[in-house]
């Protein structure tokens, strides 16, 4: 399996792949609920990869996408394997939105997440849906959405 930190963005008429350029980390507690959540937000380069008949392109544009990831603790050994479902874009208790932005912010859900940690990071793999960048009245069919990258734990 490869390691490359990319965002595929898979549309009803082709797909996307941007190269992630960087990572930023936050860590949001909830008291009263005992719940940890892992946000992270990545931001990607233009298009290293397009598939989209002419009109559809977006491959110029430089996406970003975060992600609430449910998490045990911040421990390695809690992380390692840890799989979780994220039905939902939005998280009340934590005011936490799962989110895709192309050329406006659109909710990013049904993310199933698998983490795992290897030599001291972690990596990241998310497969969820979002409307489509170029669609966003809901015309087309929502976009796969997929996300690998690496996060350092020195960020956490």
């Amino acid at each position: 399996m490869s390691r490359s930190p990319v965002l595929r963005i898979d549309r009803f008429c082709g797909h996307q792949i941007h190269r992630i350029e960087s990572v930023s980390t936050f860590v949001s507690r909830h008291a009263a609920s005992a719940s940890t959540l892992l946000n992270l937000e990545f931001a990607c380069g233009t298009a290293t990869e397009e598939i989209a008949p002419e009109g559809e392109q977006t491959g110029w544009a430089r996406p970003s996408i975060e992600v609430w990831i449910p998490v045990p603790s911040l421990d390695a050994s809690e992380l390692d394997e840890h799989r979780v479902h994220i039905a939902e874009s939005y998280r009340s208790d934590h005011d936490a939105l799962n989110r895709l932005y192309v050329f406006e912010h659109e909710a990013w859900w049904a993310i199933d997440v698998y983490l795992q940690v290897i030599g001291g990071r972690l990596w990241v793999e998310c497969d969820g849906r979002a409307r489509d960048p170029n669609w966003y009245d809901g015309s087309k069919p929502d976009a796969k959405v997929s996300l690998r990258a690496w996060v350092d734990f020195s960020d956490m």
